[in-house]
């Protein structure tokens, strides 16, 4: 064999066993490893508090409505606003546009019954990316919800440990010379922190925090608007994506909800009117396709378009003044597709 060979041979089985090693050690860690405080876990805190807040709605039988979204419905949602307009209890799960919409339906399930109300203001992403194979999505569930991984099968799990950057064994070991740094709260000291920050309003809110969720569940965002880059709001349309809503659509309603689908909120970002057409056009194609789906997107242009002082820190965080417009017109919208349901 000529050196050429030997040494095109030679990385091909250096890279074969650097791939094998980091799945076989990735594996370990995830099916006994704990889960630690890195990235975006501040989330696992919102899940505790948000789970808490579901289970006690529980108690009332009456009919609720249950939000399904990213950080979009987080920020931009008034539970107590929405609550008094439909004349339902709300239950408010969205959390991060990040995450998967498998992820986000398997941690409502639980809550949803008979009679129920799930909305869904998805950010546009749902409609265009595979959440399920992002680098920030593996990276997450690796580092502060293995249990999400562990349920996988053996070979997308392996994927995804493949996938995955570097930081995720690097920050697992890490937490196992730093285990106070890294260490999760348990799900009782966190509620119990949570309730002590609603009487005293210790959070401030110019970060992302657990502490911010005030006590009817909603987040309490910023009050001025602080965004200056340009919005990036895809329209690239998968149907796959489309048959994932669909499936979930299905799953929702064989439990007996009523599933409605909306636009989030979003910013005005062309300044003419004929940019202000582009965006008409690019929400009515939307509307289109998910038609030929089977599926109603409920809202129009005017009732999701809002002003760029109306967002906080992204393109899609509402401040306080554009939680309470958004809120009211998402009761509104919801009124009408339960009335036209009927």
């Amino acid at each position: 064999m000529s050196k050429k060979y030997q040494f095109l041979a030679y990385v091909f089985c250096t890279v074969i066993s650097i791939a094998i090693f980091k799945v076989a050690v990735g594996l370990y860690v995830v099916e006994k490893g704990r889960d630690i405080f890195k990235d975006e876990a501040w989330l696992r805190y919102v899940y505790f508090v948000k789970e808490h807040l579901a289970r006690e709605q529980l108690k009332d039988p009456t009919s609720k409505i249950i939000v399904v979204a990213g950080s979009g419905s987080l920020f931009g949602i008034d539970n107590t606003i929405l609550s008094k307009i439909t004349q339902r209890p709300v239950i408010n799960m969205a959390t991060h546009a990040g995450l998967s919409l498998d992820y986000h339906v398997e941690k409502v399930l639980p809550f949803v019954n008979k009679g129920d109300t799930v909305v869904m203001p998805l950010e546009f992403t749902y409609y265009s990316e595979d959440l399920r194979k992002s680098k920030w999505m593996c990276l997450n569930m690796l580092l502060w919800d293995k249990g999400y991984v562990r349920k996988m099968p053996l070979i997308r799990k392996m994927l995804w440990i493949w996938w995955s950057p570097e930081a995720f064994l690097r920050n697992q070991i890490r937490s196992y010379r730093k285990p106070k740094k890294f260490k999760l709260l348990a799900e009782d000291q966190i509620i119990s922190a949570w309730k002590d920050a609603v009487s005293s309003r210790e959070a401030k809110a110019s970060e992302y925090s657990f502490k911010l969720l005030r006590a009817d569940g909603t987040f309490q965002p910023p009050e001025i608007s602080t965004f200056k880059g340009m919005p990036s709001y895809i329209f690239k349309i998968s149907q796959t994506n489309i048959n994932e809503i669909s499936f979930f659509k299905k799953m929702l309603e064989a439990k007996g909800a009523q599933v409605i689908l909306t636009c989030p909120a979003f910013i005005n970002v062309e300044q003419t009117s004929e940019g202000d057409k582009c965006m008409q056009v690019k929400l009515q194609d939307l509307k289109i396709i998910l038609a030929e789906n089977g599926l109603i997107l409920h809202g129009n242009y005017a009732d999701v378009c809002y002003p760029r002082a109306s967002f906080a820190d992204t393109e899609y965080h509402l401040t306080t003044t554009g939680q309470r417009f958004w809120s009211a017109t998402l009761g509104r919208i919801i009124i009408e597709a339960i009335g036209a349901s009927k």
